[in-house]
């Protein structure tokens, strides 16, 4: 489980550092902020599909199912994404 914590007001964005397979922790220092085209993306999920759900979301998109969802820091505005069969690749603005 990964857990984030934004402060809109200051910008601030906090998250933990593990990553796991099932109860066994793979690690307690895995980077879950990741910068590129210059937005910040805070991932969950698995780490193959979060960088899946990265590439939708700068390519305008996809329709493969993810094990993803992403907090998007994109020009000042904060969108919550993820993709799924059913619906595609999806953002809401938070």
């Amino acid at each position: 489980m990964t857990t984030i914590a934004f402060n809109y007001k200051d910008g601030e964005i906090a998250v933990d550092s593990r990553t796991s397979c099932g109860s066994t922790i793979i690690t307690d220092n895995c980077n879950k902020i990741t910068k590129r085209n210059g937005i910040t993306f805070i991932g969950c999920g698995t780490v193959v599909d979060i960088e899946k759900c990265i590439d939708s979301y700068i390519n305008g998109g996809g329709d493969d199912n993810l094990d993803a969802t992403l907090f998007a820091v994109d020009k000042g505005e904060v969108w919550r994404c993820g993709q799924n069969e059913d619906n595609g690749f999806w953002r809401n603005k938070c």
